[in-house]
């Protein structure tokens, strides 16, 4: 079943309620609306399987039935966004389109009125808030406690084996028949037996690999971490000396001929060379998403949440 994107929202029917959260109402003209804006993202050709829509569209329902249960907690707390807040969010998002005719096609493709548009932002910086209140501000990651991961996680602080690494491709159309890559793997062949008899690979790399990139610079790739290439050309790489060349290994571009120019070994990074600010956001990123996790779980363990089927 193919799935029609941007035009859902405008023959949906507003009065239509699709769930119930502590009494507020979410309307189906909110969840095709917040559906135009997901599908895209997941349907670069703008068709997608009927399973596939049903399990976005739960998705997006849920997010809205969160989105309400964060909203009306913020009321609960107190919380607010002022008319200045608003109109300042409002003009700095709408100066990011290059002109207002250009801003009202856009905001026209969502089914959104205006006044919806300003509705939806209110609520994101009310959410924000919250966030904010409910969440970040509880969040502190001590250098004692980024030296504590570090200590407990050392093998994702590891610097694994680095290759260089040089390369003669003798390409094969994905498509091609079986006589084209026996016709591609003699060339190898001929090639391979040439080298290990003595020619030498930078100029055979220049005179004869298609890629024309490595092939310039007599086939070097320059260095790459075990782990960084094609899986069928890694397997081998790493298993090659100094010096050697490899057997023509195939993959969907054709046949590759390898030579390890040389190699480091791996090794662990102290504590002292690692990023020590990224690993402290990384790990402030992940405590947020914690507490928001269990802020939303709570929520939804004590409110009233109603979900229709066929408006039933």
């Amino acid at each position: 079943m193919a799935i029609m994107l941007l035009t859902a929202t405008v023959h949906a029917e507003k009065g239509k309620i699709v769930a119930q959260v502590n009494g507020i109402k979410i309307s189906e003209h909110q969840l095709l609306t917040k559906l135009n804006e997901k599908l895209p993202m997941v349907s670069v050709h703008q068709r997608i399987s009927e399973k596939r829509y049903e399990e976005i569209r739960n998705q997006v329902l849920n997010q809205l039935i969160d989105e309400e249960l964060l909203i009306q907690e913020a009321r609960r707390r107190g919380l607010s966004v002022s008319k200045n807040e608003l109109e300042n969010q409002v003009k700095l998002m709408k100066n990011a389109y290059p002109s207002q005719k250009i801003f009202e096609k856009e905001l026209a493709k969502t089914g959104q009125s205006y006044k919806e548009w300003v509705k939806k932002i209110k609520r994101r910086l009310l959410i924000r808030k919250l966030w904010k209140t409910a969440v970040t501000d509880h969040i502190h990651i001590t250098d004692d406690s980024v030296y504590a991961y570090y200590l407990q996680n050392k093998n994702k602080f590891y610097i694994p084996d680095r290759l260089h690494l040089a390369h003669i491709l003798i390409s094969v159309n994905p498509g091609a028949m079986e006589a084209g890559w026996k016709e591609g793997l003699k060339k190898a062949d001929n090639l391979y037996r040439q080298l290990i008899n003595g020619a030498d690979f930078a100029s055979m790399a220049r005179q004869y690999s298609n890629d024309s990139t490595s092939a310039k610079k007599g086939g070097d790739l320059g260095w790459r971490h075990v782990g960084q290439l094609m899986p069928e050309l890694d397997e081998v790489a790493k298993t090659l000396k100094v010096g050697q060349i490899s057997k023509p290994i195939r993959t969907i571009f054709g046949y590759h001929i390898l030579k390890l120019l040389a190699r480091e070994q791996g090794r662990q990074l102290s504590f002292n060379e690692i990023d020590r600010d990224k690993l402290k956001k990384r790990l402030q990123k992940k405590r947020a998403a914690e507490l928001g996790q269990n802020l939303i779980k709570q929520l939804r363990a004590k409110a009233s949440i109603r979900i229709y089927t066929n408006n039933n």
